[in-house]
């Protein structure tokens, strides 16, 4: 391109090809940095059951009753994939998570609303729960990327222990022998990466969202406690 231009075009382009450069490197270095991504990974030996942690990562829909700056959030479609059967719903409430068996599959989509500061945003998340080793939500919209996954694993019992249900409990296990397991406790790892879509998001939210996920691991435990000191109650009446 540069040959078919006449001489006085090319005396102009060739004596001044630095300021060129330097003008693109300048304009360049005032676009904003990319958002940052996070991430923050815990292990967690808790008081309940594999099943009952579980079953309150899997309710999506009252999320907005103990995840911290949850406002509101709905499950609006679900499907149940095993080799016993295949349904599927809008409603989770219509899945009844007493009848799941080892290795079950249970897939949600989820719209959540997430507020701070008097500012709000809703985003579409995508749940996969296998039942009841782990769980995994990967969230759209606001976020780049923003995964949380979840794994349960059984504790062991010291063999002079006495069983005891986690309504029960009120104190974390001593750590002991692996002579079997503790149907009432288990170990929780926690993992969530985010990196939001754009820098103003990222410069608003991200001092709130580094505290949600500090203690993300802590609401889903007091909200375990709480269902089953209610259920321990209810069958005391």
């Amino acid at each position: 391109m540069l040959s078919t231009l006449s001489t006085q075009h090319r005396r102009v382009l060739l004596k001044h090809p630095l300021s060129l450069v330097t003008k693109r490197f300048f304009l360049s270095s005032l676009l904003p940095p990319a958002p940052q991504l996070s991430r923050h990974a815990e292990t967690k030996h808790v008081t309940v059951s594999p099943d009952a942690i579980f079953r309150v990562v899997a309710d999506v829909d009252s999320y907005s009753q103990f995840v911290p700056h949850c406002i509101s959030s709905t499950v609006f479609r679900w499907s149940l994939s095993s080799p016993h059967q295949k349904i599927s719903g809008s409603r989770i409430s219509e899945l009844d998570f007493s009848t799941l068996r080892l290795g079950d599959r249970v897939d949600m989509e989820a719209e959540l609303e997430i507020g701070f500061q008097g500012l709000s945003e809703r985003y579409t998340s995508t749940v996969t729960a296998i039942y009841p080793l782990s769980a995994t939500a990967v969230d759209t919209s606001i976020f780049k990327l923003l995964e949380n996954d979840w794994k349960f694993r059984e504790l062991p019992l010291p063999k002079n222990a006495k069983l005891i249900t986690s309504s029960m409990i009120t104190q974390p296990m001593q750590p002991g022998p692996p002579f079997k397991h503790d149907p009432s406790a288990c170990a929780i790892d926690f993992a969530i990466t985010f990196q939001f879509q754009s820098i103003l998001h990222s410069q608003i939210a991200s001092l709130f969202f580094n505290e949600v996920s500090r203690n993300m691991v802590s609401a889903f435990e007091a909200r375990a406690m709480y269902i089953a000191r209610k259920a321990a109650r209810e069958k005391l009446r």
